[in-house]
């Protein structure tokens, strides 16, 4: 009974993948939150059966219920009428939000990058070739030579 693409994220994704470019879902991924972590929040549940005592069971809904977000943002949630600590959540989205367009940038100039190295490699690999054949060309000329060059003395030595 395990996942059938190897992990949560693979699973996730297989029908989601859009989900983790979206700011909220990447913002929270870099904290090291996985889709369960939100999605399946686990909540200990005590059962009828006097031996098995409780047990953590996650939430199938899949749904995002309030009490999930307050786990982590706690100091930022407020009640009717204090909304006081919103900007300074604001501001954390902006930073947020301004660190992954750096990181987009960077990703851009990385493909540029591999682009770069995989044009020259693919020169190089061409020159590779080129080289080789002229090498084995020419070796062969040579040898060509001097073995015919080695047969010319031989039939001279035997007419003398």
């Amino acid at each position: 009974q395990g996942l059938r693409l190897g992990s949560q994220e693979k699973l996730c994704a297989a029908c989601h993948a859009d989900e983790q470019t979206n700011l909220a879902h990447s913002t929270h991924n870099i904290t090291g939150l996985d889709c369960n972590s939100c999605h399946m929040m686990s909540q200990t549940q005590t059962t009828a059966h006097p031996t098995s005592g409780t047990k953590t069971i996650s939430d199938h809904s899949f749904t995002v219920a309030s009490g999930v977000c307050v786990r982590c943002h706690a100091s930022s949630a407020h009640g009717a009428g204090n909304a006081a600590p919103l900007p300074a959540a604001a501001a954390n989205v902006e930073t947020a939000a301004q660190a992954i367009e750096v990181d987009s940038q960077r990703v851009a100039e990385l493909e540029q990058e591999l682009n770069a190295s995989q044009t020259r490699y693919t020169d190089l690999r061409n020159l590779a070739v080129v080289a080789m054949g002229l090498t084995l060309g020419v070796g062969g000329a040579i040898g060509l030579l001097l073995g015919v060059g080695g047969a010319a003395l031989l039939a001279r030595r035997k007419q003398s």
